[in-house]
């Protein structure tokens, strides 16, 4: 549900420049581009910043689902706090970046009078500690997998499972440096699509790959003999 208005918010910002070299843009429209986006960008970021730990609890409480061990039982219960914790910290740091709240989106207009954080440092935060948790949620069931007793196939399905989840952290490790060249742009209407494309793939991807294992179940059913019934 997080993923719908995140992906949708991209359309109006469009409309009013977006993807344009800033100097092709209408003059006329420069406030408009700049009064919208910023606004839009705001709740973009709430938005992503939510759904990123969102979806790696939901991995997590699957781990509790399937593993009974008591290491990795406290392994993912300390994730999922950390989770929570990266959850809270960065919705409120975002949420009062400015003082006033309104300075946000209205930090590009130099009359208004508005105090705001570092915000190009507040993303890196972000970003980093996000790939931290990516690489230790991913990594923390491989002992427990590698215990396992399993025909080759279905050590190779999980591993492709997995690898998809790689491919997220490659994905955030990408959108990091999306956002170093971001931080020092004089284009701003251009510029910010890369990383509005890098932050498009990795949301959906990382919720693809939380539901792995049900979209696996759906193919054991209709493959059961590439897949297997178990």
């Amino acid at each position: 549900l997080m993923m719908i208005p995140l992906n949708a918010i991209s359309i109006p910002i469009s409309r009013v420049g977006l993807g344009k070299d800033i100097w092709n843009v209408h003059p006329d429209d420069i406030t408009d581009f700049l009064y919208v986006s910023f606004l839009f960008f705001f709740w973009d970021e709430l938005l992503y910043l939510g759904v990123l730990p969102v979806t790696k609890i939901s991995i997590l409480l699957f781990y509790l689902k399937v593993f009974p061990g008591k290491n990795i039982r406290l392994g993912c219960w300390i994730l999922i706090g950390l989770n929570v914790a990266y959850f809270i910290a960065f919705e409120l740091v975002s949420i009062f970046q400015c003082t006033p709240i309104e300075g946000a989106w209205r930090a590009w207009d130099k009359e208004f009078p508005a105090k705001c954080n570092n915000i190009n440092m507040q993303g890196w935060m972000a970003a980093i500690l996000n790939i931290v948790l990516d690489v230790a949620t991913l990594c923390l069931p491989l002992w427990e997998l590698y215990k396992l007793s399993l025909s080759r196939k279905k050590k190779i399905q999980i591993m492709l499972m997995f690898s998809v989840g790689f491919f997220v952290t490659i994905v955030s490790i990408v959108r990091l440096q999306s956002l170093a060249s971001y931080a020092t742009t004089s284009n701003v209407t251009q510029d910010y699509v890369e990383i509005g494309y890098w932050s498009t793939i990795e949301v959906p991807v990382g919720i693809l790959c939380a539901c792995m294992p049900a979209i696996r179940s759906l193919f054991s059913l209709v493959f059961p003999k590439v897949f297997g019934t178990t």
